[in-house]
């Protein structure tokens, strides 16, 4: 209840322009800064950028959001906790998966959180989110908050134009496709069970080849008329071979996280 009323207070100050009455009838601002920010850029440029973010959600179905907070750390979780709350409790996102990708900063601590949800985190690439986030770095890192905003939508809206450009092609979510060792398995399978019929035929063909013989019950008809030569062999212990192969374990890269089935991915840090 504590963290509930906490990410509440934060949605509260967000956009100077935010009006109850477009709260409540979920048409919030695509580009939202907190009301302690009032200097952070001017009102017609962030009408601005609201529009050109919306007419980018509306062309590909997915909802393009810049949500700038004073700071998040009073509620005591991390932004992207902070950032699914605010996506819940705005209803933020397109379509029935309620598609979206937020950029969200934190100006106390100059950190920033890139959350995808929807078929955008099913189809958009490790080198997609990278160059979004490419895109706005080098502009915070230099305060240029206009150019790190146009940036990072221009960057959104190539990226969408070719997730839509894969999906219309029929391609399918990497996490729905068969997994490469499936069919390796399945063609070591056959190889198996292939070689085992060629052992067996190529065995009943050579004992079909050997003349049947009766069993010898005297020493003398195993040697030669010259007698016998008997021969000693030692087996000598050397040394021993052992290969080790190492498994490597799978980490999951720092300040990212994701998954099918289109809930949220994160990614993030400090500018």
């Amino acid at each position: 209840m504590k963290r509930h009323i906490s990410v509440f207070t934060l949605i509260l100050l967000l956009v100077c322009s935010l009006t109850l009455s477009s709260f409540a009838a979920g048409t919030t601002d695509h580009v939202m800064i907190s009301q302690q920010l009032p200097d952070f850029i001017s009102e017609q440029s962030r009408s601005e950028f609201d529009a050109r973010a919306k007419a980018i959600s509306e062309k590909y179905n997915c909802g393009v959001y810049i949500i700038v907070l004073e700071d998040y750390t009073s509620a005591g979780y991390r932004l992207s906790d902070v950032v699914e709350d605010i996506f819940d409790e705005m209803q933020l996102g397109y379509g029935s998966d309620r598609a979206a990708i937020i950029l969200t900063l934190s100006m106390a601590d100059r950190s920033y959180d890139l959350d995808t949800h929807g078929f955008v985190t099913d189809y958009i690439r490790s080198w997609q989110r990278s160059s979004i986030e490419n895109a706005f770095l080098d502009d915070f890192r230099n305060n240029d908050w206009h150019g790190g905003f146009s940036d990072y939508l221009d960057e959104c809206e190539d990226v969408l134009a070719n997730i839509k450009e894969r999906i219309d092609a029929g391609e399918v979510p990497e996490y729905m496709q068969p997994r490469e060792g499936a069919s390796t398995e399945t063609a070591v399978g056959i190889g198996a069970a292939a070689g085992s019929v060629v052992s067996l035929i190529s065995c009943s063909v050579m004992k079909s080849q050997m003349r049947s013989v009766s069993r010898a019950t005297d020493a003398s008809d195993y040697t030669v008329n010259n007698g016998i030569n008997l021969y000693a062999c030692n087996d000598v212990f050397t040394h021993t071979t052992q290969t080790r192969t190492r498994i490597e374990s799978s980490r999951p890269s720092s300040g990212g996280g994701g998954g099918g089935g289109g809930g949220h991915s994160h990614s993030g840090g400090h500018f």
